[in-house]
């Protein structure tokens, strides 16, 4: 085996759906020359002396030690008989990490804060981690936290195994902000707005060509939940958005500007109104991919706008007032999924292109609705549109239904055409 399909047979399952989805491709026919792009690059590594720390010397302001944990501290005021490899940031910060260290907060840093200023400036060799690992307990900012690291694929952000236990409380404030490349994990937390219901901010917000990761986590109560935006990226896994936030624009998920979310079996949910709300977006030219999703009770629960751009795998759209939404030059591809439940359309597409392979869709007014030059495509395997008051409707300037006619059964009419604008809607085309 080559070293490039050694690469990718290392890695998780995760990983592969992330790297499969963004290429479209499945997870498992990813070729490993194009796989190789995806890797990291390897930090440079500073050449420093054998300088061993000595308790009883006296180190003068940037002075740089090697602590008994073998990593490289620097002095950030004159000190003396203060150990590098327990300091608590008073005295000395990371400065080459070569062996994993973790830093516990609280416990050795009083705060989140304190802890990554100490390592904020480090190079992390690629056999190294840092781990800030949070206790149990309520953490409380009134100013966002900003986890900006050139080497955050090395470092985790650890609340745990249960998020519910690990909580960041925001006020007034956005939450956690990421704007440096490099891949931050964080990991078992929940990133709350202290003034739920009233919130006009944003979670986690990752932008300007930076990314992170998400991993069993917790949003709550903000605007925006999750938002990648100006090419950042954000993957993320089992995680999860509530809000009862009821401003115009609430969303769960968002990639806005270029950004890139890839979700794996994330949650969007909404409490309260609905008006004007989204659990999954992609706009402005944003990409969304989404494998075993599942949003509820937004005005739209999968929503493309502005050229954004949707892959959906294996996802629910349940009791929200549209299933799937695509306006405005947008493209939505969404194959083994249901839209089950949604008030008004299971499947609205507005002068953009929704292809469907095997989904379900029931009990909505209108299955799919084509308006305004919009297009469904029903692709490979059929899909059904079951228990609707219309199948599908095409209406308002022309839309377009064509493709492997899907199954309809139960619905109280089965096809409409309404010339109700000009063009008229246009004829609907089964294969």
């Amino acid at each position: 085996m080559n070293v490039a399909a050694s690469t990718w047979a290392r890695r998780s399952t995760f990983e592969k759906i992330a790297i499969g989805l963004m290429l479209g491709t499945s997870a498992g026919l990813v070729s490993s020359p194009r796989l190789e792009a995806q890797e990291v690059a390897e930090p440079p590594v500073a050449a420093y002396g054998p300088v061993e720390y000595d308790p009883a010397t006296a180190y003068a302001a940037d002075s740089v030690v090697r602590a008994a944990d073998d990593n490289f501290y620097r002095a950030i005021k004159q000190v003396e008989a203060i150990d590098p490899a327990t300091d608590d940031g008073s005295a000395w910060r990371l400065e080459l990490v070569k062996k994993s260290v973790v830093l516990d907060v609280p416990g050795r840093f009083d705060t989140v804060t304190d802890a990554w200023s100490f390592l904020a400036d480090a190079t992390i060799t690629s056999r190294a981690t840092v781990t800030v690992q949070l206790a149990p307990g309520r953490y409380y900012f009134e100013t966002p936290l900003c986890l900006d690291q050139k080497d955050a694929a090395r470092i985790l952000v650890d609340g745990g195994r249960r998020p519910k236990d690990c909580v960041l409380v925001f006020t007034r404030t956005n939450g956690i902000e990421v704007n440096d490349e490099g891949g931050l994990l964080i990991k078992g937390i929940t990133v709350q707005a202290a003034d739920e219901g009233a919130s006009q901010y944003t979670g986690i917000a990752v932008g300007h060509g930076a990314n992170a990761r998400l991993e069993n986590c917790v949003i709550e109560g903000f605007h925006l939940g999750v938002l990648a935006s100006d090419g950042g990226r954000i993957e993320a896994k089992k995680s999860s958005v509530t809000t009862t936030a009821d401003r115009a624009n609430t969303n769960g998920f968002r990639a806005a500007n270029t950004g890139v979310i890839i979700l794996v079996d994330c949650s969007a949910t909404k409490t309260g109104g609905s008006e004007y709300s989204a659990g999954f977006v992609a706009t402005g030219g944003g990409f969304m991919a989404c494998e075993g999703c599942v949003t509820s009770n937004w005005e739209a629960g999968f929503h493309a706008n502005r050229g954004g751009d949707m892959k959906l795998r294996d996802s629910r759209a349940e009791g929200n007032n549209t299933g799937l939404s695509a306006f405005k030059g947008s493209a939505v591809d969404a194959r083994d999924c249901a839209f089950t439940g949604n008030t008004l359309w299971g499947i609205n597409a507005s002068t953009s292109a929704v292809v469907a392979s095997g989904c379900s869709i029931s009990g909505s007014r209108v299955g799919c609705w084509a308006v305004s030059g919009g297009s469904v495509h029903f692709a490979d395997r059929r899909s059904r549109i079951r228990n609707c008051s219309v199948s599908a409707l095409s209406s308002k300037g022309g839309g377009t239904f064509d493709g492997i006619r899907p199954e309809m059964s139960a619905n109280s009419t089965q096809t409409t055409v309404i010339p109700n604008s000009t063009p008229p809607g246009q004829v609907i085309l089964w294969n």
